[in-house]
């Protein structure tokens, strides 16, 4: 699909009129949650990440809300922008709400995992001029200078351990801006889905079979045309229409449409999911074997697991606690490493739940 088509598309189910109709449009769906008054708890946003592979725990979900607003009136003075760059200092990862005080109050709520390049964004000529959101004919219509920028700064330490640090950028970042929808339900904000006009999630019925073969393509391991695997957390729709459309190796299987003329031994559904937890645990592990070899930090406490129960005893090195305690919880679920366990014991080695566990 086109990026033309895949346009249009949006605005057809941004646009399309409710009359309690069954419906899996998400946009619609977010409309009638703040229709009905309905409670904003970790159950209605997640409803709304999953589909994108997205999702917050309830614990997260306490801590963002928690969060203080830094406000600021527009165009920002040179005090202003300093008191932004010392916000943004951490990260930039935000939640925002810009808010007009003249006439009728209005609102619009956002989100980015890079507030700088945003604002240089929407006050850009070339944006200023061509954009027709309702944020920009505010901008136009009323003077910048007649609003104000409220910025929700995320803090880094609940996102730079992650395995993933940029699906769980998001992930945070989405939630605070689905949060402050359904809160405030801005009038600036034509879509009531976080993320605006982010490519919809295709309906069950319209997924193509996506082909999971082993890392040389040569033999076909599974064949997935449902939203099972997507739901697990383990794939992201974005890594499933990339893999579909272009390939994609990850995960310890090379993902594409069908290959010709390749011989089967088809994983059952439960071999898949152990496979694909596996698969990207040894990714994790993999990215920690480069960064400690390209960036050693000399002040982070290195961690080193042994599996005393392999045969073989297998080691394990990470560059924090919290990156060993996210492996073990991620690929052996029984036997996590918890972070209480590792902070508790300073740098003296001690074994934990079959885990030799050293401190470098």
């Amino acid at each position: 699909m086109s990026r033309k088509a895949q346009m249009a598309q949006i605005r057809s189910l941004i646009h399309e009129t409710d009359k309690g109709q069954k419906t899996d449009n998400l946009y619609l769906l977010a409309s009638r949650h703040i229709r009905a008054g309905g409670n904003t708890d970790i159950d209605s946003i997640n409803r709304f990440l999953l589909p994108y592979g997205l999702s917050v725990t309830d614990e997260d979900l306490k801590a963002l809300v928690a969060i203080k607003p830094v406000s600021f009136n527009l165009p920002l003075s040179e005090s202003e922008r300093l008191l932004l760059n010392e916000t943004l200092r951490g990260g930039g990862v935000v939640a925002y709400i810009f808010e007009r005080s003249v006439g009728k109050v209005e609102q619009y709520v956002g989100s980015s995992i890079n507030m700088r390049k945003r604002l240089s964004y929407y006050f850009a000529p070339s944006t200023t001029q061509n954009e027709s959101r309702a944020i920009m004919s505010s901008f136009a219509s009323y003077g910048i200078n007649t609003h104000q920028l409220h910025v929700y700064p995320i803090d880094p330490l609940m996102y730079q351990d992650a395995l993933d640090v940029r699906e769980r950028k998001l992930s945070l970042a989405r939630a605070l801006e689905q949060y402050y929808i359904f809160k405030i339900n801005p009038s600036l904000n034509v879509s009531k889905l976080a993320g605006g006009k982010v490519a919809p999630p295709i309906a069950d019925s319209k997924l193509l079979p996506l082909y999971m073969y082993n890392r040389e393509g040569t033999v076909l391991r599974a064949i997935t045309t449902t939203r099972t695997l997507l739901g697990t957390g383990l794939m992201s729709e974005f890594t499933y229409n990339k893999a579909f459309y272009n390939g994609k190796q990850t995960m310890g299987f090379m993902l594409s449409r069908e290959l010709k003329d390749v011989p089967h031994d088809l994983l059952t559904h439960d071999e898949l999911i152990k496979a694909l937890i596996e698969g990207k645990a040894n990714r994790y592990i993999n990215r920690e074997k480069a960064a400690m070899i390209k960036s050693p930090n000399p002040q982070a406490m290195g961690v080193r697991l042994t599996d005393l129960l392999d045969p073989n005893k297998p080691q394990f090195e990470f560059t924090s606690k919290t990156k060993a305690h996210l492996f073990t919880r991620n690929k052996y679920t029984d036997r996590t490493v918890h972070k209480i366990a590792l902070s508790v014991r300073g740098r003296t080695s001690f074994e934990f739940k079959g885990w030799l566990v050293e401190f470098l």
